[in-house]
């Protein structure tokens, strides 16, 4: 059934390799190396060997191989994808921080006009707290 699909491709002074006519049909079990081709159904598959594999992150990761951006040895993939998200995490964080600085560069009068009230109050609250505290703790003289 798999050979159907298959074609023989000889590129330039390379050995012949057999490749999927359909680019997004098969797809390589990462825990034995058997191609796997999904028809139909669910995005999870179970591979013979055990190894489950989901459908649309080894498309993402084959795309990535093969752009040459994405290491093609399985530990080596997991550590890189395990470094792109928490890059990307500070990548996002970064962005938001600039964002931030920016909005507030811009809209600095209208934030003052808005928080200026608040902060007084909060202000205010802490020290009519800080002389209340003061007071409790001070001895009452009858004097």
């Amino acid at each position: 059934m798999l050979q159907d699909e298959c074609v023989l491709q000889v590129q330039d002074g390379q050995p012949p390799q057999w490749e999927l006519s359909r680019l997004h049909r098969g797809r390589e079990c990462r825990g034995c190396g058997v191609t796997v081709v999904m028809v139909e159904g669910c995005n999870i598959l179970l591979c013979v060997c055990g190894y489950k594999l989901s459908w649309s992150k080894e498309v993402a990761r084959q795309r990535e191989q093969r752009k040459l951006l994405a290491p093609t040895e399985n530990i080596e993939y997991d550590h890189w994808v395990c470094w792109h998200e928490k890059m990307s995490g500070t990548r996002d964080k970064v962005k938001r921080v600039f964002r931030l600085k920016r909005l507030v560069r811009e809209h600095r009068p209208l934030l003052r006009r808005l928080l200026l009230p608040r902060v007084y109050r909060l202000r205010m609250s802490k020290k009519v707290s800080r002389k209340n505290d003061e007071a409790a703790e001070s001895p009452l003289t009858s004097e």
